[in-house]
């Protein structure tokens, strides 16, 4: 792919995410159902939400840090019983993620998500 052609890309409007992975995709020789159906397939997804989602509340300690979430955040903190609690948490202690995202669990606890 030639830079010239990504800039007409620009111009064009086709920089949405489905534009941009097509293009690079296209320019690589591949194909969207090709990729997915490539038995090493992996996919990152990174979801951005500007001022939308409080980070502080995805992952909770379970441990003696949870005092230390629970006061910092007097007003806002999740009660510990209130968290889903996950088997595999960090070298520091268990952890516990929001209820909302309990449908998360059962594939972090298979290890095919990872929190960053």
């Amino acid at each position: 792919m030639k830079r010239r052609d990504l800039l007409k890309g620009m111009a064009s409007g086709l920089l949405s995410p489905l534009g941009v992975s097509a293009t690079l995709t296209g320019a690589l020789g591949l194909g969207l159902p090709q990729l997915a159906r490539a038995a090493d397939y992996r996919a990152l997804v990174v979801v951005f939400l500007k001022g939308g989602y409080d980070g502080n509340d995805m992952l909770v300690p379970l441990d003696a840090g949870y005092n230390d979430y629970s006061k910092g955040r007097s007003d806002l903190a999740l009660k510990k019983d209130e968290l889903v609690p996950l088997g595999r948490g960090y070298a520091g202690g268990p952890l516990g993620m929001h209820p909302a995202l309990k449908p998360l669990q059962s594939i972090y606890e298979q290890g095919r998500m990872a929190w960053v």
